[in-house]
This record gives C-alpha cells, structure tokens and sequence, in this order.
C-alpha cells in the first residue's frame, strides 16, 4: 500500500519547493490512482500529498467505500480547497503545484476559478503555482 505524508512528514527543498497535491479521478481514489506516481515523485524529493474527495450521497448511488470521485463538483472543490489549506499550513510553503487525473483536472481547474485556488486581482496570493492534468474532460465546466 502507498503511504501518503501526513503533513507534517516533508519539508520542501530548494530543488522542490512546492508540495505537489494529486487530485484523483471520477469513481477512484488517491490509491488507485496514484499508487505508482506517488513513491516515484517522492523518490525524487517532491512533498506529496493526495486526497479522497466526493464520496457523498448526494449523487444518489450506493457505491462500496473506496469508490470516490463522484460527488458534486462544487462540494469536492471546497474538500480540496480545505485540504490545499492544510498542506499550506503544515508544509510552509506559500504555493502548491495540483496534478489532476481526469476528473481531478476539471476539479483543480473548479478550484482556482471559484474557490480560492487563484487570485486574478492579485496573482502573488496564489494558492496554486502550477497545475496540470491528464484525461481532462474538455466538455465539462468550468
């Protein structure tokens, strides 16, 4: 099983100086998605971190506990904006650089534009370095 940090657990380094948080994919979770990116990139001296996020009732399927991904949006967008916030905090770094699988890219991308991830009026305030995605869905919002 991969360990995800706790937050205390890394500091980051010159070489590294931002926290990398993985956001996972619709009907998965940071495990399943992540069990081989994560050791890789911490190997290389990155502070990772990754979330399980939408695991509410709201979508109206029962599905079994390690199923995430499929709550709405909006509501995962403020899970991932509370646990960035706790990574800041724990880490002491100023930013974090977000890589989203699928979902998880349209996900980051909810989060800078609506909760808090970037600021347009002043961009040093940033939470967010830099973010990238794979297997985004270019059709959904925002």
């Amino acid at each position: 099983m991969v360990r995800v940090p706790h937050y205390s657990d890394c500091r980051p380094s010159a070489a590294h100086p931002r926290p990398v948080v993985l956001v996972h994919g619709t009907y998965e979770n940071r495990y399943n998605n992540w069990a081989r990116m994560s050791p890789e990139l911490k190997a290389q001296g990155y502070c990772v971190y990754a979330l399980d996020y939408g695991d509410t009732d709201d979508a109206g399927v029962a599905l079994a506990p390690t199923v995430k991904g499929y709550g709405d949006i909006r509501k995962s967008s403020k899970e991932l904006a509370a646990f960035v916030d706790k990574v800041l905090a724990a880490s002491g770094s100023g930013q974090v650089d977000l890589v989203g699988h699928s979902q998880g890219g349209t996900l980051s991308r909810w989060y800078l534009k609506a909760d808090g991830g970037a600021n347009p009026a002043d961009p040093s305030k940033n939470k967010v370095r830099k973010a990238s995605s794979s297997a985004r869905p270019t059709t959904a919002p925002p």
